[in-house]
């Protein structure tokens, strides 16, 4: 089986509601259907902000994935705490990169969904030259508008809470297509964007296909008792034989009463 590892970005910007009910929200259905799709796949996730974190090992249970998926949150990371907060690609790649590094699968690759751009640490570019050197293919999603839109969500007092940086300033739409086109020209992977519900579910459909599932075709051996067959083939055999044996006699006989009549 391949070993695919989703690359799930969960910033804060992932609240945003230019794709309705919410940029999150709908990824993680779409990712869900896409589990659900696969058969013998072993699948992994990554979830990250400004940092990282392996939220599920390389694994078959699908349904323990999806469980996850449906619970993933931008809070689940403390992105108020330095260190936790904006876009670090790079990082993510990397560790995309060393999880796959003890696979012995013969196709290993990345479906990496984010509504940014690498604002911390390295290049990404950097990161994805190590996966095209380990012959993993990368592609990219970007999910949201590229117009450069005010982002914000609504809260429970429906109120629109806009988002802003570290100078004050309303944090607007930010999607860094060249640079995530890089990055699957680098691998052999593709790079897609995503508006709308719709076009995430097509994203993911293509995807699909891309990743032909690979079955698995398992050859049931059974042992089998030969002795009771070949015990019945045996009397079998020595009834032909009697039979044949009684009626060369009988024949015999009858010759020989024959001779002497004459």
């Amino acid at each position: 089986p391949q070993d695919i590892m989703i690359i799930f970005d969960i910033s804060l910007s992932m609240l945003a509601e230019d794709i309705s009910p919410n940029r999150i929200e709908v990824a993680k259905s779409v990712v869900r259907d896409f589990i659900s799709s696969r058969t013998s796949d072993r699948i992994g996730l990554i979830i990250f902000a400004g940092k990282p974190f392996v939220s599920i090992p390389f694994s078959t249970d699908y349904s323990g994935i999806k469980n996850v998926v449906s619970w993933l949150s931008p809070y689940l990371i403390r992105q108020d705490l330095p260190g936790l907060s904006w876009t670090n690609i790079w990082d993510a790649i990397l560790l995309a990169n060393m999880n796959h590094s003890g696979s012995k699968s013969p196709e290993k690759s990345v479906i990496l969904l984010t509504d940014g751009r690498a604002n911390v640490w390295i290049d990404p570019i950097i990161a994805a030259q190590e996966s095209e050197q380990s012959h993993i293919k990368i592609y990219t999603i970007g999910i949201g508008s590229v117009h450069g839109g005010d982002l914000f969500y609504t809260d429970s007092f429906k109120k629109k809470i806009y988002f802003y940086d570290e100078k004050g300033n309303k944090l607007k739409a930010d999607l860094d297509e060249p640079m995530m086109q890089k990055i699957t020209e680098t691998t052999q992977g593709k790079y897609y964007h995503a508006d709308n519900r719709v076009a995430l579910e097509n994203i993911f459909s293509e995807i699909d296909k891309k990743l032909p599932n690979i079955i698995i075709e398992k050859t049931e051996i059974k042992n089998i008792d030969l002795t009771p067959i070949f015990f019945v083939l045996l009397l079998v055999i020595l009834a032909i034989e009697r039979a044949i044996l009684q009626y060369i006699l009988r024949k015999y006989k009858l010759l020989r009463q024959t001779n002497i009549d004459e």
